[in-house]
């Protein structure tokens, strides 16, 4: 009896860890606005409005990205669920989901100062005696000379600039941790997919999410506003 609870301890702690991340799934796939499904996998969609982004996120990206909260509901055993499985298309355009770090990039490094070529080199010697103990020949005094180059004006190094803090560091974790992640279950897994926003949006509102994966193709009409 304690080997089985612990196999099955152990097959939850190895299913946890490929599923980190993520959102609460819904019941069912057919709980979300779109969904479709075969006989290896359902998948719920839902159009994630920039209200609701502010709401989750604290910010609004409606201006330039596509938000879809999705779920995938595995029908035949453990399936392999990734991001990139996913396409939006729009008017002509198929467009691949991206990570926080393209949505939010993180801040540029403080520039390195390269030694100026033409800037004064100080140069100086460092003579050093003392008195080495040793067996035999080994001992006695001896004397030493190393040399100190300095570029600039002053030998001394000017202090760098402190790095710049990142205060959207906790949205990009908070983007990050709630993506659909790549996982491999037989459980129901959720999460957001965040996609650029394409250069003609449709007239009527409607996106079309694609999935290719190995459990077969399956299209979704997304509509970004909510039926009444």
């Amino acid at each position: 009896m304690k080997v089985r609870c612990l196999l099955a301890l152990t097959a939850a702690a190895i299913g946890f860890a490929q599923m980190r991340g993520g959102i609460d799934p819904l019941p069912s796939a057919t709980d979300y606005p779109a969904d479709a499904a075969n006989s290896a996998l359902a998948i719920g969609a839902g159009y994630v409005s920039g209200a609701e982004q502010r709401r989750i996120f604290g910010r609004d990206w409606s201006a330039s990205h596509v938000f879809l909260e999705v779920g995938t509901y595995p029908q035949a055993g453990q399936l392999s669920i990734s991001p990139q499985d996913f396409v939006l298309r729009a008017s002509g355009e198929s467009i691949r989901a991206v990570n926080a770090d393209v949505i939010m990039p993180y801040p540029k490094t403080r520039d390195v100062q390269v030694p100026d070529s033409n800037a004064p080199v100080h140069v100086r010697t460092v003579d050093t005696i003392g008195y080495e103990h040793g067996p035999g020949p080994y001992k006695g005094v001896y004397t030493d000379t190393q040399v100190q180059v300095a570029v600039g004006n002053t030998p001394t190094p000017a202090p760098q600039p402190p790095i710049p803090s990142d205060p959207a560091a906790q949205t990009r974790i908070d983007l990050t941790d709630k993506e659909l992640p790549d996982a491999k279950s037989a459980a129901p897994v959720a999460g957001f997919l965040y996609f650029p926003k394409p250069k003609h949006p449709p007239k009527d509102g409607v996106y079309e999410l694609a999935y290719y994966g190995a459990s077969g193709d399956l299209k979704l009409k997304v509509e970004t506003k909510k039926k009444r």
